[in-house]
């Protein structure tokens, strides 16, 4: 075969992608026949060391572990090679003559992209030379070039499949157990069976202790010694490597194969050592070997590192988590834009009768009533009123089913700008209720002390206005009767006079009984009676006014003891009221009465669809002589009677809008045993 088709057989190796292993005899058979060579030597570069390694060759018995051309000499002659770019003849260079049995050298750079890989050497007593010859090795040169940087490149793709298989395991170990030191066994395993070693160990660095600490091996019994050794004893090769920042090949005192420890370092300092004992290292292959144990040490580095932080803001989360859930406060934390949960504490949960991991990503508004959802969202990007302080404001949530004081305080990010809020519910009902308690009980003290003094001074005026009228009622009734049939102009005035005078009477009189001047006789009774009773007397003014009128009557309801004449006008007066304000609204108009057993006694509750009771007039609704009617159509003494009656018999009388519309009035009085007591 002539040396154009053997060449060409090598290109189309080469572009086959054949094994080195394959490819390598090819080359040295090729260089040698080109150039009459009986020695082909492949050396190359080692970056780490700057030295040349001898990696193969053909006529040599052995390569031998020392560097070629390591003299001055040799160096000059590479760096021309190199920097030339073309084959260099040499003549008794450095130490070839001796290693290779031949005092002619033919140098052929081996470059890629002008990185150098390292030099072909073609020795011989008579090699040929010429421009054709050269022409024709440097071909060889650049092919072996092509081979080696794609095998480089092929056994980097295997380095990084095999480091990311070892980190997916180390990474699969460390997220289901947590446990760096259990990760690190099954790590300690994996790469011994990935580098041929005997075994592999990890040893991490305690900073305090000035120690480094056996953590893990693929030897048991290693790591059942606890074995611990002192960082600033450099006689350790394990603790002298932990300073440096290259793998080293050491000499093992246990095994024939050499022992390999790559330094571990974090960020900001050195984590511990990878020790591999035992490792079988082919000729040639060292530099490949520390070049992937150094990146198998920056990925454990960078995982033991990882697991560490991971480890510290565990801890300071669940210290976190712990302090946030022992809250006794509802806290929520949202996002200020989509106002969605993103946090939630125990307290919360507790409250909604959920999870707290189920509130995550749901919206405010499924927790909050609308009153505090708007005002967040005030807060938001665009209106926000709070830049780093907080705000308070106190709502009735109809969601949380109380009353709470709310404070929003902005949560800030790295940029300073505000990325959602912090919400702290405060449970004021119990105070809310005690508060509206006492205000409601100051009221009806100041109005009771207010009406009592109304109430004496309308009872003198009534007194002293009563004695006349009876005299003028008298004296008029007497004129009617004395009259003759001739003066019919003279007993129509008289008649209005009594009528009047009547009609001044009355007004006396339910004076004196909202004063509570008349003396109760109280009897046991059934309020139930009393009720069916002003629903007879009101059953024709009801049905020609069409209203619709419910009554819900409860069974065995406690006797009290009272006047039934006095509380069947409180009942009235309050219906009458009610009648009067469904006057002005369209059908359909319904009153309902209920009784019921309450807490204390009973309670009766006269509600209606009208129009309700103006927050203005709510407060001054039981006073006398304060209506809302129009002049002459009412006295202002109906509400203010029946408020007095029921006063008189130990008992409230409450009146509320209701929420669906109209107004109600309750009247609660004690049963006959409470009112005893």
């Amino acid at each position: 075969m002539s040396d154009a088709a053997r060449q060409w057989r090598l290109v189309r190796a080469v572009a086959r992608h054949d094994q080195m292993a394959e490819l390598l005899p090819e080359f040295h058979q090729q260089a040698l026949r080109v150039s009459g060579g009986r020695v082909s030597v492949i050396i190359r570069f080692n970056p780490r060391t700057q030295t040349l390694q001898g990696t193969s060759a053909a006529g040599l018995d052995e390569l031998g572990p020392e560097p070629w051309l390591a003299d001055t000499s040799g160096q000059a002659a590479a760096e021309r090679t190199w920097a030339g770019g073309s084959p260099l003849f040499f003549q008794d260079l450095s130490d070839l003559p001796t290693r290779l049995g031949a005092s002619g050298a033919l140098l052929v750079p081996l470059l890629s992209g002008g990185d150098r890989i390292g030099l072909l050497i073609i020795g011989g007593e008579e090699l040929d030379r010429g421009d054709a010859v050269d022409a024709e090795v440097a071909v060889v040169g650049d092919l072996l070039s092509v081979a080696l940087e794609r095998a480089k490149r092929q056994r980097d793709a295997d380095l990084q499949q095999d480091l990311r298989e070892l980190a997916a395991e180390l990474a699969r170990s460390v997220s289901s157990s947590l446990h760096l030191n259990a990760s690190l066994e099954v790590f300690c395993d994996r790469a011994s069976r990935l580098f041929t070693a005997d075994h592999v160990s990890v040893w991490l660095h305690d900073r305090r202790a000035r120690t480094l600490d056996l953590a893990a091996s693929s030897n048991a019994a290693e790591v059942a010694n606890r074995q611990r050794l002192g960082t600033d004893d450099t006689t350790v090769p394990v603790s002298r490597v932990l300073r440096g920042i290259r793998a080293e090949v050491v000499a093992s005192m246990h095994h024939n194969a050499p022992d390999v420890l790559v330094p571990l370092k974090g960020r900001r300092r050195a984590l511990g050592t990878l020790e591999l004992r035992g490792v079988r290292i082919d000729a040639g292959d060292e530099i490949d070997l520390l070049d992937r144990l150094e990146e198998v040490g920056r990925q454990l580095s960078a995982a033991i590192e990882n697991v560490w932080l991971l480890e510290d803001v565990l801890r300071s989360r669940r210290e976190l988590e712990s302090t946030f859930n022992s809250l006794a406060d509802l806290v929520f934390v949202s996002d200020s834009r989509t106002l969605r949960v993103t946090h939630a504490n125990q307290a919360v949960a507790t409250r909604l009768g959920r999870r707290a991991a189920d509130l995550i990503e749901h919206p405010l508004a499924e927790f909050f009533g609308p009153d505090l959802v708007n005002w967040v969202a005030q807060l938001g990007p665009g209106g926000g009123q709070i830049a780093t302080g907080y705000e308070s404001r106190e709502f009735e949530d109809p969601v949380l089913k109380g009353t709470f004081l709310f404070t929003v305080s902005p949560l800030i990010g790295r940029d300073d700008e505000r990325i959602g809020h912090v919400i702290v519910a405060r449970d004021v009902t119990d105070h809310a209720r005690l508060e509206a308690e006492r205000v409601e009980l100051r009221d009806r003290l100041t109005q009771s002390e207010k009406l009592a003094a109304l109430g004496q001074f309308v009872a003198g005026i009534a007194h002293e206005l009563n004695n006349p009228l009876q005299g003028v009622i008298g004296h008029v009734e007497l004129l009617l009767q004395s009259t003759g049939p001739g003066t019919t102009r003279f007993k129509r005035d008289l008649k209005l006079v009594f009528r009047e005078a009547d009609r001044a009477a009355k007004i006396v009189h339910n004076l004196l009984v909202f004063a509570g001047s008349r003396r109760i006789t109280r009897r046991r009774l059934n309020v139930n009676h009393v009720v069916t009773k002003v629903l007879a007397l009101r059953a024709t003014a009801c049905a020609a006014a069409r209203i619709d009128v419910t009554k819900v009557l409860a069974v065995k309801l406690p006797r009290i003891a009272g006047d039934a004449l006095l509380l069947q006008q409180a009942v009235l007066n309050i219906v009458v009221n009610a009648e009067q304000a469904l006057a002005s609204v369209p059908e359909p108009r319904r009153l309902e009465i209920r009784t019921r057993t309450a807490l204390h006694g009973i309670e009766i509750r006269i509600a209606d669809n009208g129009t309700g009771i103006s927050a203005e007039a709510l407060p001054r609704l039981f006073e006398p002589f304060f209506t809302t009617k129009e002049v002459g159509q009412g006295t202002g003494l109906g509400l203010a009677i029946a408020y007095g009656i029921v006063q008189e018999h130990a008992g409230e009388l409450h009146a509320a809008n209701r929420p669906e519309g109209g107004a109600a009035f309750t009247i609660e009085l004690p049963s006959e045993s409470e009112a005893v007591e």
